[in-house]
């Protein structure tokens, strides 16, 4: 933002940016591998699998995670390493195409399913969390729709995904971006928790005054 720290800007394709930062391509930054494919019986039991729809679980529980049969050749080929970004490949509804969940680390193996991208940073000199949060803004969402395929479903590929670019502070100024987006997240799920605590109390309060259990009273 002007006026807070920087002061000289440049023109980008994402709007005015400060001048050292830099505009880059996914794959300029790390690499892309798709999910592995199992059959039907191979699910249920085995190695701890994300999926489509864990990607939107604000509140993953690693632990609840489904289950697919795999050998130790794919767990060591598809398993994730904390700070992985994991894209959804294929979805139904063309808003959920892209999306990503970054992989925060397990006790147990993790690998990811074929209707997903993995995507691994080749340098330390990067965080994640601030990928994660910059493949959630508004104007890479709106690029990355641009390259996605629409049929059926809507597809995005690894070779569309690598040419998108996104904007790069040095590694200093990304954590402390994350950081800051990160305790806004943490906040709006508190008040969620609190709203849905409050959204319970009214509808035990409706039960109990549209039965004539509790009388109510007026001051």
């Amino acid at each position: 933002t002007k006026g807070i720290g920087h002061t000289d800007f440049k023109d980008s394709e994402f709007g005015q940016i400060p001048q050292n930062w830099e505009i880059k391509k996914l794959q300029d930054i790390g690499f892309f591998k798709n999910g592995i494919n199992k059959s039907k019986e191979n699910f249920g039991f085995g190695t701890h699998l994300i999926s489509i729809s864990d990607v939107y679980n604000i509140n993953l529980n690693y632990e609840k995670l489904n289950k697919v049969h795999v050998s130790n050749e794919e767990i060591e080929e598809y398993k994730l390493q904390v700070g992985d970004i994991i894209f959804v490949r294929s979805s139904v509804k063309p808003d959920g195409v892209g999306y990503p969940l970054m992989f925060k680390g397990f006790n147990h193996p993790v690998v990811f399913s074929g209707f997903m991208i993995r995507f691994r940073f080749n340098k330390n000199e990067y965080d994640p969390l601030y990928l994660k949060y910059f493949m959630e803004f508004d104007e890479f969402r709106i690029k990355l729709m641009k390259v996605a395929t629409i049929s059926a479903n809507t597809n995005i590929n690894q070779v569309a995904l690598s040419k998108l670019k996104i904007s790069l502070p040095k590694i200093f100024e990304q954590k402390n971006i994350s950081k800051t987006l990160l305790h806004f997240d943490n906040y709006i799920q508190l008040r969620r928790k609190k709203l849905s605590k409050i959204k319970k109390l009214k509808k035990s309060l409706m039960q109990d005054l549209l039965t004539g259990k509790v009388r109510a009273s007026v001051n």
